[in-house]
């Protein structure tokens, strides 16, 4: 998964699905977003298991597609804080299972 967008792009529907998201939860996934990359369309989701929200951005550059959960609050941070900053780009990462 390879791709970049604007970071005002990403708050938008990352403040969305980041409402539904607790920060403790009985399992720790839970407190993630699953982003997904399909062509140059990337969809935020959050769910507590109750509820789920899906919140959609258009990406400026996308190479590669895929999924990948990451911790909703501190990848809201990030966006947040960078404001400096004119794109966020998330580099592609392979990670190869340990067994």
């Amino acid at each position: 998964m390879k791709f970049s967008l604007a970071r005002e792009v990403l708050l938008k529907p990352l403040q969305l699905v980041v409402g539904v998201v607790e920060r403790r939860q009985t399992l720790p996934i839970l407190s993630n977003v699953l982003l997904t990359l399909d062509g140059s369309r990337l969809a935020v989701t959050g769910t507590d298991l109750e509820v789920e929200i899906v919140g959609s951005a258009d990406v400026a550059s996308a190479e590669e597609g895929g999924e990948v959960t990451v911790s909703a609050r501190k990848l809201l941070d990030i966006a947040a804080r960078y404001q400096m900053a004119p794109a966020l780009v998330f580099p592609a990462v392979t990670v190869k299972p340990r067994w």
